[in-house]
């Protein structure tokens, strides 16, 4: 698996064509990504990472939703 950060300015650009494009700044840190989730004609798609919340407690993993486990802690 590998990790990325987007470029803030080319997800800035897309943003002005696209409105589903999501932002990638968390003050004054950047949004990691995971490794390429699929790729469409040339296009690669990367899947963002989010902080656990209480509502993702009861969640269990599926097709567009994964809980990351803390290998040192064993926490979510």
């Amino acid at each position: 698996m590998n990790w990325y950060v987007m470029d803030k300015e080319y997800i800035d650009y897309l943003s002005q064509f696209d409105s589903c494009v999501g932002y990638v700044e968390y003050g004054k840190r950047l949004k990691l990504h995971v490794g390429i989730l699929l790729t469409v004609n040339s296009c690669h798609y990367y899947v963002p990472i989010s902080s656990a919340r209480p509502k993702h407690q009861p969640m269990f993993n599926s097709l567009d939703f994964h809980k990351l486990r803390d290998v040192a802690t064993g926490y979510l």
